[in-house]
């Protein structure tokens, strides 16, 4: 395969990668927010959720995980939110 073939093939298979976790993040549709002294901050920015019970779960988990190691977390320091809102 020449070299031009392989630029374009590896540039088309880059769009198309690219193509589709654009799509998957669409169907990401809810968000975390954590209080803080400040107000409401998106800290889990890598994080989306699917569903509402995806990112309730997630949070359950996060206040167990906090708990077991001694820290100072409750649930009432969370609130999903739908993205775009």
């Amino acid at each position: 395969m020449r070299y031009e073939q392989k630029a374009e093939l590896q540039d088309s298979n880059k769009a198309r990668m690219y193509e589709e976790k654009k799509k998957q993040d669409k169907l990401k549709k809810y968000k975390v927010l954590t209080y803080m002294s400040y107000g409401w901050d998106n800290i889990w920015n890598e994080n989306s959720f699917k569903t509402l019970q995806e990112a309730q779960k997630e949070i359950n988990n996060h206040v167990k995980t906090c708990h077991e190691n001694n820290m100072e977390c409750n649930l009432n320091d969370f609130k999903i939110i739908k993205e775009g809102k």
